[in-house]
């Protein structure tokens, strides 16, 4: 019995460290743009997606979309630095968080964005994703007697069903523009230009070229 428990130890680790390992190269190997690099204008249709952008894009102020998977230690590590150089240049820029959980690398991320779609009803994105990035989302999702407080009561079926439809379509938009993982950038720029980026410390020149 002993042995058995060691044997299947073992395994459970190296299954670990397997998708560990398998994470580590998607991200790695995500395909770069080149700093002023265009992409299709096309793009435009997934990106800029409610009256708050389009009024941005039209007053030709930089727009930033954000493809996020709360629970991508990535995105984790990133989103914090994120939403405080978006508090820096309020008024300049346009921050948009987007959606692509990556469900089969991150089982609690599709949860998590339709937390963060149902919360920003009734609070700023930037602090919900501020504290979604702070949350064991686990231990939340397992338990959920973290979940109600979170969302400030309970959520009718109607709405959760709203939330997840929203998410759906952050992933169809996500999947269109060729995104393969988290986070990703598209900015906006004020001359029309549409650019990737993959890179947080890209974004400062890409908003002010």
């Amino acid at each position: 019995m002993k042995r058995l428990l060691q044997v299947f130890t073992l395994i459970t680790y190296s299954l670990t460290c397997g998708f560990l390992v398998l994470a580590a190269i998607r991200y790695l190997h995500r395909p770069t743009v080149k700093i002023g690099q265009t992409i299709n204008r096309s793009a435009l249709q997934y990106l800029v997606i409610n009256d708050e952008d389009k009024k941005w894009v039209e007053h030709k102020k930089p727009l930033v979309v954000a493809f996020v998977d709360f629970q991508c230690p990535y995105c984790r590590i990133q989103l914090p630095t994120l939403l405080q150089w978006e508090k820096i240049t309020k008024g300049q820029v346009r921050l948009d968080i987007r959606h692509f959980p990556l469900s089969s690398l991150h089982p609690f991320a599709y949860p998590a964005s339709t937390m963060f779609v149902l919360r920003s009803q009734a609070k700023e994105p930037t602090q919900v994703a501020a504290t979604l990035c702070k949350l064991d989302l686990q231990k939340t999702m397992v338990e959920g007697n973290q979940i109600d407080d979170f969302l400030g009561g309970t959520v009718s079926q109607a709405s959760a069903e709203r939330a997840r439809k929203v998410v759906d379509s952050d992933v169809v938009s996500a999947k269109a523009l060729g995104v393969h993982g988290t986070p990703t950038f598209f900015v906006v720029r004020s001359n029309g230009e549409i650019i990737e980026a993959n890179r947080l410390k890209d974004l400062d020149e890409l908003c002010n070229p």
